[in-house]
């Protein structure tokens, strides 16, 4: 049994992949707690911009919760979710707040470039296996 799951998500087709992992999960109720996780990337100013960084850092708030709201719709069956969207370095976040939770598992997705680019991960699949807290499921599109 799984007290807490961390299902880290940008919203990408290898996102779309942990999400069908986590629903086997879910489905086999094995789960208790399943937590939704986008992290933005904060924007600092810059001067060749000419939207403000506080306009951006909204604008990547608001897609967060569309993001995190889509996924949650994709989840099938019977347990307690929640969702996140915090600011900061995504790695960083996602691994801060699967020890903040007390998590079991993280499940994400890799890079998702098909068969073949499954073969690589993206660079915040690779640090949150080497500094995760606890086991990570990374979900590699078929």
């Amino acid at each position: 049994m799984y007290e807490r799951i961390v299902l880290a998500t940008d919203g990408s087709e290898g996102s779309k992949a942990a999400v069908q992992e986590a629903n086997k999960f879910v489905q086999l109720g094995v789960v208790k707690k399943l937590l939704i996780l986008h992290a933005v990337k904060p924007i600092v100013q810059d001067p060749d911009v000419p939207m403000a960084a506080a306009d951006l850092n909204s604008y990547g708030m608001s897609v967060g919760d569309e993001i995190v709201a889509r996924t949650k719709d994709m989840i099938v069956g019977d347990t307690e979710v929640e969702v996140k969207v915090l600011f900061g370095d995504p790695p960083t976040i996602v691994c801060d707040e699967a020890k903040r939770e007390e998590a079991d598992l993280i499940i994400m997705g890799s890079r998702g470039m098909g068969p073949a680019g499954g073969l690589f991960l993206g660079s915040v699949s690779t640090r949150v296996l080497h500094y995760a807290p606890c086991p990570v499921l990374i979900a590699v599109l078929q």
